[in-house]
């Protein structure tokens, strides 16, 4: 089993993916033969997650739209596992100080 902090870590590449992918979808969305992408996630054996930029196959109806609230929820996803990280090495920090 990984590390919370690894499993957080994954997380917040995965984000990060999302938000990028996001961005670049509203940032071309008016370019001829542009064709939009999306963000696949897999879960890793153990704890984790790995992200992958895929051709998106079905065009959204409304596809800023969608986009924006992908931004919006990769913000939070970063944020979540930004905490994890942060609680870790809190409790972490906690334990050292009690066996001091």
């Amino acid at each position: 089993m990984k590390a919370i902090e690894d499993i957080a870590r994954s997380g917040i590449a995965a984000a990060q993916t999302r938000l990028r992918v996001a961005a670049g979808n509203v940032a071309n969305a008016a370019t001829d033969g542009f064709q939009r992408q999306a963000v696949q996630n897999t879960t890793v054996e153990g704890g984790g997650v790995v992200s992958r930029v895929v051709p998106e196959a079905v065009q959204p109806a409304i596809p800023l739209v969608q986009d924006l609230l992908a931004a919006k929820t990769a913000r939070y996803e970063f944020q979540a596992n930004l905490k994890m990280i942060k609680t870790s090495f809190g409790l972490i920090g906690s334990l050292f100080d009690d066996k001091a």
